[in-house]
């Protein structure tokens, strides 16, 4: 601080730092206050702040140093801004694991753990990974119950316990199960209710989600709907929506990787990947490897349907490999009319137990890529508190026009009523239905049934 003018006398003046974006609360600096005490031959005196070193990566922030009570003299400036500039980048690697405890920079798991501090690379939380993680960086979860609905606004890897493991075939560790932290269905006239959100306003990201288990019930949540005897909470378990999933299209742009993961109890989806409101067509999207259950709703369960996996607006990608038990509707997709950018949807190898249509392909016009579906297993659920509906099927091929193929090869059903069904196929092009086994079912042409 500088005095000016007249320097014969005496003077003094009192001081006070004051919170701006740095904050003493959050430990970024330490509060000071006291006088400056001028003799009649100074004309400058310090003020010292210390700013405490953490780990947690943070924009620069700032504090205001305040002036006031003086004596012998006037303040001609009572305010001096502090900047505390970011000197920590977000770490590529972040660990999270809800037993993590201690103060901001505290190692939570010692000299032979990977994580190095609290705030830096340790969270409790999956939400804070998330958010402390660089951009493409990896967020590793430890086994334990996790109740967040979680945002994923930037490229990024979540890893669970169970990463490399199929849950249909291997034998899986403690899990990192994933819960609602509300309810969030119809009950609540609610059509957003996710455990993981995928995508940003900002631009195109990559989401890979393996290795967890995301469970659609939360026993310390009320007044959810109950579905085969479970309280369900939560809408949906990975979501690309902006808000609503009965908006189409209406989706961050994301290309997501879904694999190894036990989806269960949900009102409406297991993973929906739907299309950005500019319609601009994308692919690689990839659902494979997953055990998805219990996801009836729609026909003699009511409500909206329930789907284990949804393509929805021009979003290309696979789903292999899963086994779908209880859900309304195993696979869907719906409404696409612009090209690929890569390949063509591929349905292959899922196992699917089904209350009302194993695979649903639907509304494929003008310019969209043929699809593939093949070696699928589909069955009539018979298990649960209601019956598959009386005019359940395992494959329909509905509304596909201009000249849009589809290849539908080695697929088996059994138990349901109709194992084929075509509905309002004026296409131009080749519809190809050979192979597999219909058992105790028909292939129906000319009607289509909900």
């Amino acid at each position: 601080m500088t005095k000016t003018g007249a320097t014969a006398f005496s003077s003094s003046v009192q001081f006070q730092t004051v919170d701006g974006t740095a904050t003493v609360a959050d430990n970024d600096y330490a509060s000071n206050s006291g006088t400056l005490n001028f003799g009649p031959s100074d004309t400058t005196m310090q003020i010292t702040v210390q700013v405490n070193h953490d780990f947690k990566p943070e924009s620069d922030e700032a504090f205001t140093v305040n002036l006031f009570g003086a004596v012998g003299a006037t303040i001609s400036d009572a305010d001096g801004t502090g900047t505390i500039q970011n000197d920590d980048n977000q770490p590529n690697v972040v660990y999270v694991d809800k037993n993590f405890t201690g103060p901001i920079g505290s190692d939570p798991d010692g000299p032979t753990g990977p994580a190095t501090a609290i705030g830096y690379d340790a969270f409790a939380t999956i939400q804070e990974g998330v958010n402390g993680v660089a951009g493409n960086g990896t967020v590793n979860v430890a086994a334990g119950n996790y109740p967040e609905n979680v945002t994923v606004p930037k490229s990024l890897s979540l890893l669970g316990p169970n990463t490399s493991v199929d849950p249909n075939t291997g034998t899986r560790v403690a899990e990192a199960v994933v819960r609602p932290a509300v309810t969030e269905t119809s009950g609540q006239g609610s059509t957003s209710g996710t455990i993981f959100r995928l995508g940003t306003g900002s631009g195109h990201i990559d989401v890979t989600v393996k290795g967890f288990t995301l469970d659609g019930n939360n026993p310390l949540l009320t007044n959810g709907r109950t579905l085969n005897g479970v309280q369900v909470h939560t809408g949906a378990g990975i979501i690309n929506s902006i808000g609503s999933f009965d908006t189409n299209p209406g989706a961050y742009d994301v290309k997501m990787i879904v694999q190894n993961n036990i989806i269960q109890n949900l009102e409406r989806y297991g993973v929906l990947a739907d299309g950005v409101p500019s319609t601009t067509p994308s692919a690689g999207t990839d659902v494979s490897f997953n055990k998805i259950d219990n996801l009836p709703s729609g026909n003699n369960f009511g409500g909206g349907r329930g789907r284990g996996v949804a393509f929805e607006e021009n979003v290309y990608g696979s789903c292999t490999f899963n086994v779908m038990t209880r859900v309304n509707v195993g696979w869907q997709d719906d409404n696409y009319y612009l090209a690929s950018p890569g390949a063509g949807t591929v349905v292959d190898n899922n196992q699917i137990h089904t209350y009302h249509r194993g695979i649903f392909h639907n509304l494929q016009y003008q310019s969209a890529t043929a699809a593939t579906i093949t070696n699928n297993q589909i069955f009539a659920e018979t298990t649960g508190d209601f019956p598959a509906s009386t005019t359940n099927f395992g494959v329909e091929l509905a509304t596909i026009q201009s000249a849009v193929g589809v290849t539908v090869t080695n697929n088996n059903s059994t138990g349901n009523v109709y194992g084929i069904l075509l509905w309002n196929v004026p296409t131009t092009s080749t519809i190809t239905v050979s192979g597999g086994t219909a058992y105790r079912e028909s292939v129906r042409c000319p009607r289509h049934f909900e």
